[in-house]
């Protein structure tokens, strides 16, 4: 299971590099779930479970990137395995100190896709648009098919 969810981070790497987020957040979506198992499967693996922090990591990053909402889910549990791992006295890096630190910070921030000064579209404008352009399509195709050819 090991090697498939190495090869998924692989195409992870190359699809998000080349901007194609969609393919990156499908990719990493099935490392996660492989990398979610193992770590599901033996808890006190350090190295399993760093892997864990680093796939809901890695999914916020793509999530973000594409205005996903999910993204702040994903990186509330990164913190959560990454700060598991720590109580634990598992081995952590510096960096991954780091990244939890930052990661805390962000979360704290306002979301950056959510408009506080946009007002909120009206739904029944919507739907009176839809009807106006409905009968506007029923008239045209009326005139269309009364033409004599």
């Amino acid at each position: 299971m090991i090697g498939f969810s190495a090869r998924f981070r692989r195409f992870f790497t190359a699809a998000n590099t080349q901007g194609d987020f969609d393919g990156a957040f499908a990719a990493h979506q099935a490392s996660h779930d492989i990398a979610e198992r193992l770590a599901r499967a033996a808890p006190t693996n350090a190295e399993w479970q760093r892997g864990l922090f680093l796939s809901y990591y890695k999914l916020g990053e793509v999530a973000r990137k594409t205005h996903k909402p999910v993204w702040r889910e994903y990186w509330q549990q990164a913190c959560e395995v990454l700060s598991g791992l720590m109580a634990r006295g598992s081995f952590v890096s510096a960096n991954d100190s780091n990244v939890l630190a930052q990661l805390r910070a962000r979360l704290e921030e306002p979301d950056p896709f959510i408009h506080v000064d946009t007002p909120m579209p009206d739904p029944t404008h919507d739907a009176k648009r839809a009807q106006r352009l409905n009968i506007e399509y029923q008239e045209k195709l009326a005139a269309w098919e009364a033409l004599p050819f």
